[in-house]
């Protein structure tokens, strides 16, 4: 079959072929190939032929199965076994692998994200969401946020006390300003 301006009806075409790179909401930006095909007679442009639409599709779909490969990766350097994460999540058996093979949905790719982000929750789902061990998670978490944020030059000590009734926490850290010293013309 071959390709006519829908506007004019010409098949007097030129094609153009551009790569193209889309930022996917599945991780890195993914590139593909464009047709752009233009009319000699009346200089209409655009994908007269509605190849792109499979093109980007495609390449949104290596996207999404590169950035599941990679989490179920990181997570398994984590300590993470995909058994400890189905039982944790309640999911069936097997499910991982056929993540891995490609048959995900997006809510599959949603829970993969969000476990990646936070790998703790895990712990929470194994525990059956109890309020105490949500509460502990989260303020470990939060610690170690804190902790990496001050990138300590020294050994600083932080110390969370769980009390039934309240939280403590307890932060010590030397801090040594960096000084500039700038010397003008002499």
């Amino acid at each position: 079959m071959s390709t006519t301006c829908p506007v004019c009806g010409s098949s007097e075409l030129k094609s153009e072929t551009k790569r193209i790179s889309l930022n996917a909401f599945y991780g890195e930006p993914v590139e593909f190939e464009e047709q752009v095909y233009c009319c000699l007679v009346c200089n209409e442009c655009g994908d007269f032929s509605g190849e792109n639409e499979s093109r980007i599709l495609a390449a949104v779909e290596k996207a999404k199965k590169h950035l599941i490969g990679t989490i179920l990766e990181d997570l398994n350097e984590l300590g993470i076994k995909m058994t400890y994460f189905e039982r944790a999540l309640d999911l069936p058996a097997r499910t991982v692998s056929r993540w891995k093979s490609g048959d995900t949905s997006s809510a599959s790719v949603a829970l993969l994200r969000v476990v990646h982000a936070f790998p703790w929750l895990l712990e929470v789902a194994d525990a059956r969401f109890s309020p105490l061990v949500v509460q502990r998670k989260v303020l470990e978490a939060a610690g170690n946020i804190i902790y990496k944020a001050l990138k300590p030059p020294e050994h600083p000590s932080a110390i969370i006390s769980d009390y039934r009734v309240a939280v403590a926490v307890h932060a010590t850290y030397k801090f040594e300003p960096q000084i500039k010293v700038i010397e003008i013309g002499a």
